[in-house]
């Protein structure tokens, strides 16, 4: 079986950035699946590039927040994800 798939990218950074986004998404439908991402208070867990588009900030202001504590995260593998209810819920980032 011969399977074809057409990817238009205007730069080789657009097509990093599609199949970065394409494996983050599958792996995190995978560890859902597999429930390793659940926890007991099932709250949704969020991948670093969906809390910088909530939040409007760069991966480097994203990164500083993690090192001063501002953000809990977690590691799963190499893989960073964050509690929704911990940037919603979060004083420190009122105004967001």
């Amino acid at each position: 079986m011969n399977i074809q798939i057409k990817i238009e990218a205007s730069s080789i950074n657009d097509l990093k950035s599609l199949i970065r986004e394409t494996v983050e998404k599958a792996v995190k439908e995978t560890l859902l699946k597999k429930n390793i991402l659940n926890n007991t208070s099932n709250d949704e867990l969020l991948t670093r590039t969906e809390v910088m588009e909530m939040l409007k900030v760069s991966h480097a202001t994203l990164y500083n927040y993690q090192m001063k504590g501002i953000i809990p995260y977690k590691k799963i593998g190499n893989r960073v994800y964050f509690n929704k209810s911990d940037i919603i819920d979060n004083p420190d980032l009122e105004g967001y």
